[in-house]
This record gives C-alpha cells, structure tokens and sequence, in this order.
C-alpha cells in the first residue's frame, strides 16, 4: 500500500509514512540520522471503529490518494485498516 502506520508502544496510532514522505525526506534530510517520527504525517486521515465508512468519504480518500487507512477504537487503539482501493472495488461497476 506503499504506507506504513506508525503506534507507539500502546498501539496507539500516531502517524503515517508514505512513499512520498520518505522520497521527501531523501531530498531534505540526512537519511542516516532521521528518525520515523520526523517525517512521518501528524495529521492522518483515519475512523473510527463505531462509524464505518460510507461510499463518499472511500471516494473523497481515492482522490486524495490515500490508500490505507487505520480504523481505531475511541482511544485512538488501532484495531483494523481500510485498504481503500479494495473497498472502493465493491462501489464500481463492471
């Protein structure tokens, strides 16, 4: 999915990578002394656990392209991931 969640020891997500995140740090950093948590996305699309997500919002995260998205419980636990291209297949018709 060329993305990468990033928890902390409590499962507790807080961050992604993406292959475009670390193509950026390539060009901005000195790879050997950077760490995860410098590069990675603060603000990342996620959802929770008790609201699934509908038809639009796969849509608007495709377009925004955003291919994985961590689905969390109240306390910001991971407990599941979106493969949005997998879920947007159920919505095309062929």
């Amino acid at each position: 999915m060329r993305t990468l969640i990033i928890v902390n020891d409590n499962y507790k997500v807080i961050g992604v990578v993406s292959e475009g995140d670390l193509l950026q740090s390539l060009i901005n950093h000195d790879v050997p002394t950077i760490s995860v948590t410098d590069i990675m996305n603060r603000a990342f699309q996620s959802c929770l656990k008790s609201s699934y997500p509908e038809k639009t919002q796969i849509k608007n995260w495709l377009r925004k392209g955003v291919l994985l998205v961590p689905v969390c419980d109240s306390s910001g636990i991971i407990v599941d991931v979106i493969d949005v291209l997998s879920e947007i297949e159920q919505y095309l018709e062929i």
